[in-house]
């Protein structure tokens, strides 16, 4: 199967495949951090649920943007979901048009999913002190996770010190996902047409969604 790290290699160079190594690096740090955190705390979601997708429509940068795209266009070659991402582009409202209520998946991109999706319910952030907290998703209703947190020892993973990172990356002003994927779909595919880039047929399997967890 296609991997993000095989787009960089055949992109090598290019703004995508370096952006691309760059919002990874972040992602794969986060996930270390967020692993630890929610080992130590005992901390997880309902089995299947997908409620803050529902309620949430997150505003992403440009490199996340470009992430989903690049996963939905060469790995997922989920082309309904594309036809879907372009004709809600103008979304400023939930829910998320990746979210499918009719799927046990319901997260149609969850591997490629953005930073705030990442983080939320799996990471401390700070209060107004900038002292490290956690407080239970307002949507939980089980005791799957602690009302709250008061941290103490060394600092665990925090959502704003990932945010920082993934800001970075791109310069320019987050707006919402619809907008933001269906913008980078358009110069992912610029992209690969610009070179020529067809596609082989080594692996033609669309790439399968975790459940919920």
């Amino acid at each position: 199967m296609r991997t993000l790290q095989k787009f960089c290699e055949l992109f090598e160079g290019s703004y995508a495949a370096q952006t691309i190594a760059q919002v990874e690096e972040v992602y794969a740090d986060l996930q270390k951090g967020s692993d630890a955190f929610i080992e130590k705390y005992s901390i997880h979601c309902p089995a299947g649920c997908g409620t803050c997708c529902e309620h949430f429509l997150p505003d992403i940068t440009e490199a996340e943007a470009l992430e989903v795209a690049v996963y939905l266009v060469f790995i997922k070659k989920d082309y309904e979901l594309i036809e879907k991402i372009r004709n809600t582009s103008s979304r400023t409202q939930p829910p998320c048009p990746l979210y499918n209520p009719d799927s046990p998946y319901h997260c149609t991109m969850y591997q490629a999913r953005p930073l705030i999706c990442r983080l939320f319910g799996a990471c401390a952030s700070s209060d107004k002190n900038g002292t490290p907290v956690f407080r239970k998703c307002k949507y939980n209703c089980t005791d799957s996770m602690p009302q709250s947190l008061s941290i103490t020892g060394s600092r665990p993973a925090e959502m704003e010190d990932f945010s920082v990172r993934i800001n970075s990356i791109s310069p320019n002003p987050t707006v919402f996902l619809p907008e933001a994927v269906s913008l980078a779909i358009d110069k992912i595919q610029f992209l690969a047409g610009a070179i020529g880039y067809i596609g082989s047929d080594d692996d033609d399997t669309p790439s399968p969604t975790p459940i919920a967890s």
